[in-house]
């Protein structure tokens, strides 16, 4: 695994969870950084991978935190971070639902600056993760994964950063201005591409959302987040709304490979779609 900065103690012990994701616990580590320690399994490559990702998005210019290396603790693979104070933008769109249109235009203006950047020639292209997802989907109809692949075939791979998780609760509202975290999927593709993905993780969102009320209430929220956000990335972008729709059925059969069964119904609907396009 790459070494820590010279000055970063090696034999701390994390400090409290100040945060989960879906493959790690967000540590305190210090007054003002975090360690993202991957759960147990996790191969250090992984963590070696997001951190050079995170760096070359910040020596691109894009609002991302300082990554200080990876490091073994406890024998799990982590990252170090700068800490960056604030709420997730998710966190505050459930919270303050009267924010949504402000927050909306943020994420999409946030999006289209990724994407206009050029990605790195080495790095995967979003192409082969999504070729990898169809192979493995598990219950998706053997018509619907050729119909998939078919489509995938004919689409380019693109030359653009695709942060390929790009959603409100991987953006930090920090007091110096938003942040984007978790640059685990980061590839090199199309835009429509990575817009397609942001499109199915907000309508799947509000699924993992506990408790029936607070669920209506993220979907009613996120439905209206998700059509301003659309709007106002393609105005900023220049990008046809056509293309981003077409390859959504295609994220959505590939989404049905990470294994969120409250979203199962929903992206085999969606995926369906390619048997009459």
């Amino acid at each position: 695994m790459e070494t820590l900065e010279p000055s970063e103690p090696r034999a701390r012990a994390p400090g409290p969870i100040v945060g989960r994701g879906a493959r790690a616990d967000i540590h305190a580590w210090g007054p003002d950084r975090v360690l993202k320690l991957f759960w147990e399994g996790t191969h250090p490559a992984g963590a070696e991978r997001e951190a050079a990702a995170t760096r070359t998005a910040r020596e691109a210019g894009l609002p991302v935190p300082a990554c200080f290396g990876t490091i073994a603790v406890q024998g799990r693979p982590g990252i170090v971070f700068e800490r960056i104070p604030g709420p997730s933008m998710g966190q505050r769109l459930l919270a303050r639902p009267w924010e949504a249109r402000r927050m909306a235009g943020l994420l999409a203006e946030l999006h289209a600056v990724v994407n206009a950047c050029p990605a790195p020639e080495e790095w995967p292209s979003v192409k082969e993760r999504l070729r990898r997802g169809l192979d493995k989907a598990a219950g998706l109809p053997d018509c619907v994964r050729a119909a998939a692949l078919e489509a995938l075939a004919g689409l380019p791979d693109g030359d653009r950063i695709c942060h390929g998780d790009f959603h409100p609760w991987n953006i930090i509202l920090g007091p110096a201005g938003p942040v984007i975290i978790d640059w685990a999927d980061a590839r090199r593709g199309l835009p429509a591409l990575d817009v397609a993905r942001t499109t199915v993780l907000l309508r799947g969102a509000p699924r993992h959302v506990p408790g029936r009320s607070a669920r209506l209430l993220a979907a009613g929220v996120l439905g209206g987040v998700h059509s301003r956000y659309l709007r106002r990335y393609l105005r900023v972008s220049g990008l046809d709304a056509a293309e981003i729709a077409a390859w959504v059925p295609v994220v959505a059969a590939a989404r049905l490979s990470e294994g969120l069964t409250v979203e199962e119904d929903l992206l085999l609907k969606t995926a369906a779609r390619l048997l009459w396009s």
